[in-house]
C-alpha cells in the first residue's frame, strides 16, 4: 500500500497531455457543447492591429481642440455629430467649433478632448463650458494603442479559456483557436447488484449512482463523458467491453471491482487485456482499494472502489488532476482552515466531508460533517468538499490549514 502522495506522484508521472486541435470560435453559440468553451490554449492570441484602434471617445459629449480651450474660448458651435462606427469628422475653423461625440465612436480629426454633456449647456446648437469644470488635453479619450500594438501577444499559450479570453480572440478575429484537447473518457460501474435508476429493486439490489456522480463532476470541470457502461461481474463481459472501451477511449474510470472479494475481476481483467499495474491500494479512507494503470496506448484506467464516497474522494484527489493536466491545464491546489479539531487514528490520510463558508480574513473554513461510512451517500449531500488531514497525525486542532478538495471549484 502506497501514500497518497506516492499516489499522486505515480499519476502524474503517467500522464500524456492531448494533442491540439481547432476550435472555430462559432461553435460557442451554435453547437451548444457543453465544456466546448473551456480549453487550454496552445498558441498565442495575437493582437492583429492596435487595441484600442483608433482614438475611442469613452464620453456622450462634445470634442474640441484644447488649444482652443487654453486661450480662453467656452463656448463652441456644434458643426457635426461624430456617430459610433462611422468614419472620422473634420473639425474646422481652427477649433473656434466642436463636434458632438457619441460613447465608442472615434475621435474627430482636430479634435484631442472631450467634455461630457452634463458639464455643458448647450442652446441653439452652441456647447457652453459650465465654470468649474476641468478640462484637460485627451480627457474621456481611449487613446489608440494605449492597450496594446499590433503584434504583441494579447493571451499566453497554457492559459484556460474564460469570458474574458474568448472576448479577446474574438476582437482580434481570431476565428479559429488552437487548444489542447480533451481526453475521451469512458465511465463503467461494475456490479450484478446495480440496477438502472427507473427499477424497482430487491432487497439485496441497488439503483446505480456512480455514474450519475462522476458524469456532474466531470461535467461541472468541463470534461465530457465519451461513454457510460455497467458490466455485471463476469469475466467474459468484462474482457470484451473493457477491449473495445480500451481501443476508443484515453481514460477509463471504473467503479467497483477491485476490492479483495471472490468477484472483484477488475485487476485480472486489466491485466489480461496489457494494462500495467502502476499500484494497487492507497493508505487513505475512504478509497483505500485504489486501482491504477496504463494501457499500451498510454490509457489511463482508474479503478475506483464501488462506494459512493470513495468515489467522489478518488475522482477529485487523484483523477481530476490527471483530467486537467491531460487537457494542458494545471490543477490549482486550494487551503481550508479546520472550524473544528478532528481525531483520526488509524494510520492513513483522512479525506473528510465539510461543508465550508469564508471567514473575515478572505479564507474558507471548513466545518467537518459526520457520515456512517464510504457508501453513506446521504449525508455527503449538501457537503460542499472534502479536506486533506495527512496520515503522518492523529489529531488536527481547529484553525489548521490543510488541502481542500471543492465538489464545484476548478
Amino acid at each position: 500500500m502506497i501514500s497518497v502522495g506516492e499516489a499522486r506522484g505515480l499519476i502524474d508521472s503517467s500522464v500524456q497531455v492531448m494533442a491540439t486541435k481547432k476550435i472555430n470560435i462559432s461553435t460557442l453559440m451554435t453547437n451548444g457543447i457543453p465544456g466546448d468553451h473551456d480549453h487550454v490554449l496552445a498558441e498565442p492570441i495575437i493582437a492583429d492591429r492596435p487595441l484600442p484602434p483608433m482614438d475611442r471617445v469613452t464620453m456622450d459629449g462634445i470634442a474640441i481642440l484644447y488649444s482652443a480651450y487654453e486661450n480662453g474660448q467656452r463656448r463652441f458651435k456644434i458643426t457635426g455629430c461624430q456617430r459610433a462606427g462611422e468614419p472620422a469628422l473634420t473639425l474646422k475653423n481652427g477649433g473656434q467649433e466642436c463636434v458632438e461625440v457619441m460613447t465608442g465612436s472615434i475621435l474627430p480629426t482636430g479634435c484631442n478632448a472631450v467634455l461630457r454633456y452634463e458639464d455643458l449647456d448647450i442652446k441653439d446648437s452652441v456647447a457652453t463650458i459650465k465654470d468649474g469644470t476641468p478640462v484637460e488635453q485627451y480627457m474621456y479619450v481611449h487613446r489608440k494603442g494605449s492597450d496594446s500594438a499590433a503584434g504583441d501577444v494579447l493571451i499566453k499559450a497554457g492559459t484556460r479559456l474564460g469570458p474574458a479570453e474568448w472576448a479577446v480572440a474574438a476582437s482580434v478575429g481570431q476565428e479559429n483557436i488552437t487548444v489542447v484537447g480533451k481526453p475521451r473518457v469512458a465511465l463503467v460501474a461494475t456490479g450484478d447488484e446495480i440496477l438502472p435508476v427507473e427499477a424497482m429493486p430487491r432487497d439485496f439490489e441497488i439503483r446505480g449512482s456512480n455514474l450519475y456522480a462522476l458524469a456532474a463532476a466531470m461535467g461541472q470541470r468541463g470534461f465530457p463523458v465519451s461513454s457510460t457502461t455497467h458490466l455485471r461481474d463476469d469475466l467474459t463481459q468484462m474482457h470484451d467491453k473493457l477491449s473495445g472501451l480500451l481501443n476508443s477511449h484515453d481514460v477509463i474510470i471504473t467503479t467497483g471491482g477491485v476490492s479483495k472479494g471472490k468477484f472483484d475481476h477488475l485487476p485480472e481483467v486489466l491485466t489480461d487485456l496489457r494494462v500495467t499495474k502502476i499500484f494497487h491500494e492507497v493508505s487513505q479512507r475512504p478509497g483505500k482499494p485504489f486501482w491504477f494503470g496504463v494501457g499500451e496506448r498510454g490509457q489511463l484506467v482508474f479503478g475506483l472502489p464501488g462506494n459512493p464516497v470513495s468515489v467522489l474522494v478518488g475522482f477529485y484527489a487523484h483523477v481530476l488532476p490527471a483530467l486537467i493536466k491531460m487537457s494542458g491545464g494545471t490543477y490549482q491546489k486550494r487551503l481550508a482552515r479546520l472550524a473544528a479539531p478532528v481525531t483520526f487514528k488509524p494510520e492513513l490520510t483522512l479525506f473528510q466531508p465539510v461543508t465550508v463558508s469564508m471567514g473575515d480574513d478572505g479564507v474558507m473554513c471548513a466545518l467537518p460533517k459526520s457520515h456512517n461510512t464510504s457508501g453513506d451517500y446521504v449525508r455527503l449531500s449538501g457537503t460542499d468538499g472534502v479536506i486533506e488531514l495527512p496520515a503522518t497525525r492523529q489529531s488536527f486542532a481547529e484553525g489548521e490549514l490543510f488541502p481542500f478538495h471543492s465538489w464545484s471549484l476548478n
